[in-house]
């Protein structure tokens, strides 16, 4: 290759090698001395060389902007979410306040900061009061209650809106407690969470009222009770109270030759009340029948006494089972056959 037409070709090579380092010179010329002396210089250094200075003055400068930007860099500071400022909140929302619980372990963890403005705290207080209605916390335990965050609202703020709503809540959800507890028979519960509701708001009227209502249909369920007790008959006087209805005699029924057929009536009071004495005395016959070996009617107007008395008769051998049939009408009678020349079961007496 001609030497000319090499050198003509190094020479295209450098200058497209320079276009693509080098920002194009304006026509002008440079504005000052400084820029004309940069210029020569980079004209005088190889294309590598070229490279590595423009390269290490762009790191350079990315790393000063990274240390300005740092410097004035202002952390931000922890937004605790569900917590608004006093202005803008009318009514507590509990959905936000369990997206709190979300953030922190528990609301009682975070204590007001002492650089925090009064209203800070107070939000942090009622965010803490809502965790612990969400958990039935009202007045216990002693460190993180709704009751306690409520009333360090008010000793901060003492006509602060929500707080005196939320002490309200309170009195309100003790009083549904104590009507539960009342309607279930507890009435030492029911009367504990009356006096709960009494200390958050003394001389609340809706408490008295309840209280009275209450105490009413506690002596009307005694009341009911003792009268029912009353109705039922002593059964320590049912021994003498029922006498014997016929004779044994009196219960023969006709029956073919060598069986014996008796029907032996019951106190129709004493099955009613399934007296001790008629029970006594069905025992007594079970282990006759058992003896004679007999068949039975069972006989009484309800189906329940019908079962009462076999029920008796049967229980009283686990080893021996009665074989009996049963009709629903009256009088109340068990009516027994069996073999034997003379009678031989005895009557209620």
């Amino acid at each position: 290759m001609y030497p000319s037409l090499r050198y003509a070709l190094l020479l295209g090579s450098v200058l497209l090698a320079g276009c693509n380092t080098v920002p194009p010179v304006s026509e002008k010329g440079p504005e000052n001395i400084a820029d004309t002396g940069f210029s020569k210089t980079l004209e005088s250094i190889p294309e590598p060389a070229a490279q590595l200075v423009i390269e290490e003055q762009s790191i350079t400068a990315g790393s000063l902007v990274d240390e300005a930007a740092a410097a004035n860099f202002v952390k931000p500071q922890p937004v605790i979410e569900g917590v608004r400022p006093a202005s803008s909140v009318l009514v507590a929302n509990n959905s936000n306040v369990s997206r709190l619980a979300g953030s922190a372990d528990t609301a009682s963890q975070v204590a007001p900061r002492e650089d925090m403005s009064p209203t800070n705290r107070i939000e942090l207080w009622l965010a803490q009061a809502e965790l612990a209605m969400d958990k039935d916390q009202l007045t216990t335990p002693a460190d993180n209650n709704a009751y306690v965050f409520y009333a360090r609202m008010l000793m901060q703020d003492e006509n602060n809106a929500l707080a005196l709503q939320g002490l309200e809540r309170i009195v309100q959800r003790y009083l549904i407690l104590a009507k539960s507890a009342h309607k279930k028979g507890k009435f030492k519960q029911s009367h504990l969470f009356l006096s709960r509701a009494s200390k958050v708001v003394p001389g609340h009227a809706q408490i008295a009222a309840v209280t009275k209502q209450l105490a009413q249909s506690k002596a009307q369920a005694v009341s009911k009770v003792k009268k029912k007790a009353k109705k039922q008959p002593n059964k320590a006087q049912q021994l003498t109270i029922y006498k014997p209805l016929q004779t044994q005699q009196q219960s023969l029924l006709d029956a073919p030759e060598g069986m014996q057929r008796q029907r032996i009536l019951l106190p129709p009071g004493a099955l009613k009340h399934e007296a001790s004495a008629l029970a006594i005395y069905l025992r007594g016959l079970a282990r006759q029948i058992e003896q004679v070996d007999g068949r039975l009617y069972i006989i009484a107007p309800r189906d329940k006494q019908v079962r009462w008395v076999y029920g008796l008769l049967n229980g009283t051998n686990p080893d021996y089972r009665i074989r009996a049939n049963i009709k629903h009408k009256s009088p109340a009678a068990i009516e027994v056959i069996y073999k034997a020349d003379t009678p031989l079961l005895d009557v209620f007496h």
